[in-house]
């Protein structure tokens, strides 16, 4: 067996290159052969360039199964992960989605998915700050980012209304964490303000911004983000974050493409699986 790795978020982020590294692993432990173009370039307009042409090649060299995780960060990313989807799909060739569907929730497409838990994690991290006695939570975001955003935003949402506490609109911001004008534009009540970020690289870049205009995170508001990157624990407040169970999604992903392969018309499954809260300094009150 011999399955090509498409997994371009390898170039950005530190669970996908984990990701990428368990299924070698796998790979050189047996199981079957990969085949890993590298479309993991850290500039998400070259990884777009790249991803298709990889695609073509696995396709052409008629690999018995793909692992994908869809494009993100870039405009047109839903276009293209669709066009790339039909292609293998086409092609007759088993495809096992990793981190994330295609599509928006509620839609679903047809393909085998394998990611974190990302509402349950959306969950929990907004109860984590509502026990540090956070009353107003804000959600930050940058554009285009990947539909699993959404479901942690759901998540976060769902936890907070559950406590009896204002969340809507105001509270979920999409934009540019350096955009000091759009970051002023947050209400932050001092003692009383939690900010939950998309990911680990968004609240390093929100945090530096807030303390540019004159905010102190641990006094005036707590901050937390997803993906535990290895710079989290470094910043100059060590970030909360929320680990995802990288080694686990590759050993599952590589489960579900032999499920997918012996049994080519089984009905689609997602697995939605547990991480873990890693709590530092930034969602502590000093």
């Amino acid at each position: 067996m011999t399955f090509g790795l498409l997994l371009p978020g390898a170039g950005e982020s530190e669970i996908f290159s984990i990701i990428n590294d368990q299924l070698l692993k796998q790979s050189e432990a047996g199981k079957f052969n990969c085949l890993w173009e590298g479309a993991t370039a850290s500039n998400a307009d070259i990884r777009r360039e790249l991803i298709e042409t990889c695609c073509d090649n696995y396709i052409k060299k008629g690999v018995n199964g793909i692992f994908f995780s869809p494009l993100e960060r870039v405009a047109n990313a839903d276009e293209i992960n669709i066009r790339i989807c039909d292609k293998i799909e086409k092609a007759g060739i088993p495809l096992i989605l990793i981190d994330r569907d295609i599509y928006n929730f509620p839609k679903r497409s047809n393909f085998d998915i394998v990611c974190l838990d990302n509402f349950s994690a959306g969950c929990i991290m907004a109860q984590h700050l509502i026990d540090q006695g956070c009353t107003h939570i804000h959600f930050f975001y940058r554009p285009d980012s990947a539909n699993s955003v959404n479901m942690r935003l759901s998540g976060i949402k769902e936890m907070v209304q559950q406590n009896k506490l204002p969340f809507d609109t105001n509270n979920v911001h999409c934009g540019n964490p350096e955009n000091i004008n759009f970051v002023k534009q947050m209400q932050i009540i001092s003692g009383k303000t939690g900010i939950i970020c998309a990911n680990d690289s968004t609240a390093a870049v929100l945090m530096s911004t807030l303390t540019d205009i004159g905010l102190q995170i641990s006094e005036d508001l707590l901050i937390c983000a997803y993906d535990n990157m290895k710079y989290s624990m470094h910043l100059k407040h060590s970030l909360t974050s929320f680990k995802q169970p990288c080694e686990e999604i590759a050993n599952v992903s590589v489960e579900l493409m032999f499920r997918r392969i012996n049994r080519i018309n089984a009905f689609p499954v997602t697995v939605n699986l547990a991480g873990e809260i890693v709590i530092r300094d930034s969602s502590k009150f000093g």
